[in-house]
């Protein structure tokens, strides 16, 4: 039992020592990517139309190996043609969140799954040929995502965020690549 004992103890000094040993994980980031992204209609004949991809820009700050704090933009376009009616749409989204997962250190870098929670502001505009149709909301925005941080400062974040709109719902879809300092 005494053996046990020590052996817990030598496994627990260990591993702490290690983990102690670790780089600190703070840091600011900055990325650029794509989002694609599509809307899921509550009540209508649209059941889910695409919204388009498009292009994100993203500024993060890692506070420890579990939270962290987000601000991105992005604006996706498209045009659509349904039932020989052509249009245009665009949405461009303005999020603040923050994640919570953990970091785990691995051999020359660090992955960190997490879940998202923060607000979105959604600029709509859809374009046919009259005129065009503006409108503007902010929303609760959940997500998750997987984040590796490579030793060298490069890092990539693969994303899904849901946006919870009063009468349908957003989801998106990005990849962002970028530089933690």
């Amino acid at each position: 039992m005494k053996l046990f004992t020590k052996m817990v103890a030598l496994i627990s000094i260990t591993a702490a020592s290690s983990a102690y040993a670790q780089k600190d994980y703070s840091g600011h980031r900055i990325g650029f990517g794509i989002v694609s992204s599509e809307v899921d209609h509550l009540d209508s004949d649209f059941s889910r139309s695409d919204l388009g991809s498009g292009l994100k820009l993203e500024y993060g700050y890692d506070i420890n190996r579990i939270f962290g704090i987000n601000i991105s933009s992005d604006t996706s376009k498209d045009d659509n043609n349904f039932e020989g009616f052509e249009y245009e749409t665009k949405v461009s989204t303005i999020k603040v969140d923050s994640d919570i997962g953990y970091a785990f250190f691995l051999n020359k870098f660090d992955i960190k799954p997490y879940g998202a929670i923060g607000l979105a502001r959604v600029e709509e505009k859809i374009t046919v040929h009259s005129g065009s149709i503006k409108s503007n909301s902010t929303s609760l925005l959940l997500g998750t995502g997987v984040r590796a941080n490579f030793n060298f400062g490069l890092y990539s974040d693969l994303r899904f965020n849901f946006i919870m709109m009063d009468d349908y719902d957003i989801d998106q879809l990005s990849l962002t690549v970028g530089y933690k300092f």
